[in-house]
């Protein structure tokens, strides 16, 4: 039976400032060292604004052990 160790990454600040390379090459250097993408979570905080955006993003990898 398969093993894996997981990592939770928040990445608001890459989401936030539209740097989709930066993004591109953190995912890249994770996958060189065998880290797979499982998801990506969206929180939607919708406060006192007109309209509601989403914050706390996170992506979830994992890898076998």
């Amino acid at each position: 039976m398969s093993r894996f160790e997981y990592k939770v990454i928040k990445v608001d600040a890459l989401v936030d400032n539209g740097d989709d390379k930066q993004l591109e090459t953190l995912l890249n250097s994770l996958g060189t060292d065998g880290w797979e993408l499982v998801t990506v979570l969206d929180q939607v905080y919708s406060g006192f604004a007109i309209q509601p955006r989403a914050c706390c993003n996170h992506i979830i990898l994992k890898r076998e052990l």
